[in-house]
């Protein structure tokens, strides 16, 4: 279970558009609106730069990072640590995804 749950999600701006229209080498700023499973805990907000890089295997990397303690807001938002995930195309046409905590 995820301890909570993204609602609304906006791309503040576009800071490099990656390579090859693809999302390789993409940074975005971003903004994501957290709620917990729990009327008793309003909603957070988390302004944050996101980074997609794709290796040469096809694996690819997204990595989030809190932008909170660099850009402070008038309203209070929380602040997240480093996280993204790996994720891996597999050979029946899934993908196997690895979640990363920093």
């Amino acid at each position: 279970m995820f301890p909570d749950i993204v609602s609304r999600v906006l791309i503040l701006e576009v800071l490099s558009t990656g390579v090859a229209m693809n999302y390789n080498g993409a940074l975005q700023v971003m903004i994501a609106e957290f709620q917990l499973p729990t009327p008793l805990v309003p909603t957070r907000e988390s302004y944050y730069v996101r980074y997609y890089k794709q290796h040469a295997d096809g694996t690819w990397v997204v990595v989030d990072v809190s932008l909170d303690n660099i850009c402070p807001s008038p309203t209070p938002r929380c602040r997240r640590r480093p996280s993204g995930c790996l994720i891996q195309e597999m050979p029946n046409g899934y993908s196997k995804v690895h979640g990363l905590k920093m």
